[in-house]
């Protein structure tokens, strides 16, 4: 997170802001928002294992309340397979097609590992060994794929009326063509897709391992 930070803040400062039209710097940052919610979440639990704080017959934290605190578990399974999905395919692009024409020098060399290689990984073993396995797949499905057809739409947007610069060819009409670009919504949409099933997939097997009476989710 400290290279992300240190990153994001350079452009901030240089008054660049590049960055923020990438949609590895948006992955990156709901996946540290996702943590840093996370981290209250578990420090907020093992506060409430150890002790019953109430002030005056209040709950002492928003989390207290068994409402909120439902909100807010749900919340974060949403958040936390959205940038799963999102983060995974940003490793899986980025050592695939694009590292190999990257200059390799530091500083640069620290952020595009923590960006595209520590986050990632980060993501799935939390998918993994402490995120729920049960969920409302068609919510997931649909949160998962809305951000990122979002920034494709918006990133358009952006180009042809604010920047006039886009920040991946594909997204630029100028230089293919419209149909390409619906071509590409569509190629993306079903790659999307594709990682949406391959984790839908996963989080059955480990909820069949831990309960073998479920079949599958709602």
């Amino acid at each position: 997170m400290t290279s992300f930070t240190v990153e994001v803040v350079a452009d901030l400062v240089s008054k660049n802001y590049s960055l923020f039209f990438f949609f590895t710097i948006w992955s990156n940052m709901l996946t540290w928002v996702y943590f840093l919610l996370k981290l209250v979440y578990v420090l907020h639990t093992r506060r409430q294992k150890n002790t019953v704080l109430m002030v005056e017959g209040k709950e002492a934290s928003f989390l207290d309340s068994s409402k909120a605190r439902t909100r807010y578990e749900g919340f974060l399974t949403y958040l936390g397979f959205v940038t799963t999905v999102s983060m995974v395919l940003v490793g899986v692009v980025f050592w695939t097609m694009l590292s190999w024409g990257c200059k390799w020098y530091f500083p640069k060399t620290c952020y595009l590992i923590a960006d595209h290689l520590i986050a990632p990984v980060a993501k799935v073993i939390d998918f993994v060994l402490y995120s729920p396995t049960e969920y409302n797949v068609k919510l997931a499905v649909g949160v998962s794929i809305a951000f990122p057809l979002f920034y494709y739409v918006l990133s358009i947007l952006l180009g042809l009326y604010v920047t006039g610069w886009f920040p991946y060819w594909f997204m630029n009409p100028l230089r293919t063509s419209w149909t390409m670009i619906v071509v590409w919504f569509v190629v993306l949409l079903l790659v999307f897709l594709c990682f949406d099933w391959i984790f839908i997939t996963l989080s059955r097997k480990m909820e069949k391992r831990k309960n073998p009476a479920v079949v599958s989710l709602v």
